[in-house]
């Protein structure tokens, strides 16, 4: 599947909010860092977006929230090209209806990518994968930090996981490093986001 991601140069992001997306009532009182925290040491099954150049997370809302776990390798389970509505009844699982179009084919898949709303965002959910890295999205700064509280806590709170950090800004993902004196997360150009898959 990292071929598709590769061809149509999007990234896979579980997004998260302080008050969800790690998807459920099992993640209910749980801080966004513990979220985060069970999406990388576990593998749950997630529902996740595609994001791509252009897209943002105010006014478009082409992906769920600010934070997000970027993925390789990935097992899909489900494609739909829009907000499918999954739930979640047992942890670490989704519930889901399949049908002709939201099978896990390559088809599907490539579907779901390509026949996105402008205005919205699509569901594919996985339930093996590698995490890539972290992103911060900058679209809404102040929304950002409503979720995270602020730079440094992020940094804190993940950097124990060894995985690079970027900046997210109109779906376009910078290289980032945290910059101790400025207690902020500097960019320092652009990626290209197929590189991830290939």
């Amino acid at each position: 599947m990292d071929l598709i991601f590769a061809k149509q140069n999007v990234i896979l992001a579980h997004c998260l909010t302080k008050n969800g997306g790690a998807g459920n009532t099992f993640s209910t009182g749980k801080t966004i860092y513990q979220r985060i925290d069970e999406v990388i040491t576990n593998q749950l099954e997630l529902s996740c977006s595609t994001i791509s150049v252009g897209d943002t997370l105010n006014g478009k809302n082409n992906f769920f929230g600010p934070v997000g776990v970027i993925l390789k390798k990935v097992n899909v389970t489900y494609a739909n090209s829009i907000d499918g509505g999954t739930g979640v009844d047992t942890y670490g699982s989704r519930d889901y209806l399949l049908d002709s179009t939201t099978s896990p084919s390559q088809t599907n898949l490539e579907n779901a990518i390509l026949n996105r709303s402008s205005n919205g965002y699509n569901e594919i959910c996985v339930n093996q994968y590698t995490p890539h890295g972290l992103f911060l999205c900058f679209d809404d700064a102040q929304y950002l930090y409503n979720n995270i509280d602020n730079e440094l806590l992020f940094y804190k709170n993940t950097n124990k996981y060894n995985l690079p950090f970027y900046n997210l800004s109109h779906g376009k993902l910078i290289n980032s490093n945290f910059d101790p004196a400025r207690s902020q997360f500097i960019g320092s150009g652009q990626f290209n986001a197929c590189d991830i898959y290939i």
